[in-house]
């Protein structure tokens, strides 16, 4: 079976290799064996896990786990860069934790079979995986990006010189070219008031460095949610989050944003 996407997500090329090779092994049974061993029960339309408060506008998480909620798939930090390999992550909705597993599918499944699947590696072809350069014992460890009271840890991204990271709170970050971050700001978590968020995101914005106006953008936005008394602000925080994503080219964010807008907005 030649897949090139799955629940309206396009396939790298690197998964549809792999569940190539399942499918060689296990036949009809492939891409089952595939996802159990990643960790995932079923697929479906990426836009479903929308239902859930503050799923990162960048998600495509077409794959559920079948646990609270928990959702699997990639991040797209970076449409523009057609060869950028998009972060494997895992979604979750209690707490709104990130597990990042990798962005290589042979990672994927490396990191993703030690934690679920060891030490017996119950149902686990440990021979078939050595085969595709899959070795579970030399697995790192799957990395919580965003825990609460706790230090961020970044995603392992690989990006081109030029390009610069900045993680955010929510555990997605920020991916953008340097001359489109602001040095004149800290790229770090600070508490400020909602209004001091939107007033450096204004000035950032004004001054084309996007990509730290989108920074303290997402900061707004993911406290605005646990501060009843901002709430008021919500509206002002989406369309200036949905003018920035689209400054970056990041057209599927802005989208989703969007939706969000025309979501909150009274009926009548």
């Amino acid at each position: 079976m030649n897949i090139e996407e799955i629940g309206n997500v396009k396939l790298p090329k690197d998964f549809k290799l792999m569940i190539k090779h399942f499918e060689d092994k296990f036949g009809n049974d492939g891409f089952s064996k595939f996802a159990s061993y990643i960790g995932f029960d079923l697929v479906v339309d990426k836009d479903e896990v929308r239902g859930y408060e503050l799923v990162p506008f960048e998600a495509e998480l077409p794959f559920p786990t079948g646990s609270n909620g928990e959702h699997m798939g990639w991040l797209n930090l970076c449409p523009s860069l057609i060869e950028f390999k998009k972060p494997f992550i895992c979604w979750v909705p209690l707490g709104e934790h990130i597990f990042y597993h990798g962005n290589e599918v042979t990672e994927i499944l490396t990191n993703s079979v030690e934690q679920l699947h060891s030490p017996n590696y119950e149902d686990i072809d440990l021979e078939f995986l050595s085969k595709l350069g899959v070795v579970p014992h030399n697995a790192n460890k799957v990395k919580l990006v965003n825990c609460d009271n706790e230090p961020l840890n970044k995603i392992d991204l690989r990006l081109p010189e030029e390009y610069q990271y900045e993680i955010t709170i929510d555990g997605v970050g920020v991916v953008a070219k340097r001359e489109c971050f602001s040095t004149e700001h800290k790229h770090e978590q600070i508490k400020l008031s909602i209004n001091q968020y939107i007033e450096i995101a204004k000035e950032t914005f004004c001054e084309s460095h996007y990509g730290t106006s989108l920074f303290y953008l997402k900061e707004a936005y993911y406290r605005n949610f646990f501060e009843s008394d901002a709430q008021e602000q919500i509206f002002e925080i989406l369309k200036m989050m949905e003018e920035t994503y689209s400054k970056l080219e990041m057209k599927e964010a802005a989208f989703q944003v969007n939706i969000e807008i025309k979501q909150r907005e009274p009926i009548g």
